[in-house]
């Protein structure tokens, strides 16, 4: 783990009580969790990697086994969505080269990073589901390697603006499903709000269906932004770009980041090593997805 900074430091205590000791210590009760849990036969556990989970659920070491164990599970189970996570994704590449995805540099004054979408950049014709969620977990995985977004969190901010019905039928219910309960059981990154801004009313009404498969976690942290003004309520404007308001020069961004991209020559971002007893895995959650489903479709 690198040094960190006296801001991150006195964050990480604020919000996990984290201290060297007790890092240390969870560090290696995780690790003994991890050697004698018969759901899992192979895994990393580097410390940067299990830190993820631990700061992820304030060092509550029966969560962030839950969570661990979910994040394992649905690696597996959805090798679509997060298996073979690469720079060398020509379709990945692709859309961080056309300006799908970026994070954007400066992060604000509660150590929170912004990860920025524009979704007229992806072309619901030639991208699926899977390369779009593949582009947003290469980008989230290498943001975790750093220390301070562990600590400080994201804000995903989207601009929908050219939104189509064809970006939305990218994706099945059953799969938004699938995702909402990946993000809100598996994922190891403190997601503290979902911004989108110029969504058109067809997508809106949409979104009022999908809330009902959502669940509570990340609907409380859905925001409908109105427009610019709304935005800077939320996000301090020299933050943003300057089309949005703000300071930042958007294009340079976009380069800076697809130079890093280019330059780290076919890297993985995968979970390596990776082995579970599937068996041992409560499938419960397949079945509450048929669960909600047929319920949606009854309301």
């Amino acid at each position: 783990m690198s040094e960190l900074s006296e801001k991150y430091e006195k964050l990480a205590y604020e919000n996990f009580g984290e201290t060297s000791e007790k890092r240390e210590n969870s560090l290696k009760e995780f690790r003994d969790w991890i050697s004698v849990n018969k759901k899992i036969i192979a895994c990393p556990t580097d410390e940067s990697f299990l830190l993820r989970f631990l700061r992820a659920r304030k060092f509550n070491i029966k969560e962030a086994g839950e969570l661990f164990e979910n994040y394992l599970f649905y690696n597996t189970a959805y090798p679509q969505w997060f298996q073979n996570i690469s720079t060398s994704d020509a379709a990945v590449a692709e859309l961080i080269d056309n300006g799908f995805i970026v994070p954007l540099p400066k992060r604000d004054k509660a150590g929170r990073t912004i990860i920025f979408y524009r979704t007229e950049r992806l072309d619901p014709e030639r991208f699926s589901s899977a390369d779009m969620t593949k582009a947003q977990e290469l980008v989230c995985r290498r943001l975790l390697k750093n220390d301070e977004v562990q600590i400080g969190g994201a804000i995903f901010l989207w601009d929908d603006i050219n939104l189509l019905q064809d970006h939305i039928t990218m994706w099945t219910l059953v799969d938004f499903k699938k995702f909402f309960d990946y993000t809100s059981k598996g994922a190891p990154i403190q997601l503290v709000a979902i911004y989108r801004m110029n969504l058109p009313g067809f997508a809106r009404s949409f979104y009022e269906v999908v809330g009902k498969v959502m669940g509570p976690m990340l609907k409380d942290k859905m925001k409908i932004i109105t427009d610019n003004a709304h935005l800077h309520t939320l996000i301090e404007p020299n933050l943003l770009p300057t089309e949005y308001g703000g300071e930042l020069d958007l294009k340079q961004i976009e380069e800076d980041f697809k130079a890093e991209i280019r330059g780290e020559n076919h890297k993985k971002y995968d979970v390596d090593p990776l082995k579970i007893n599937d068996d041992l895995f409560d499938r419960e959650a397949l079945m509450s997805i048929r669960h909600n489903i047929r319920k949606l479709e009854v309301d």
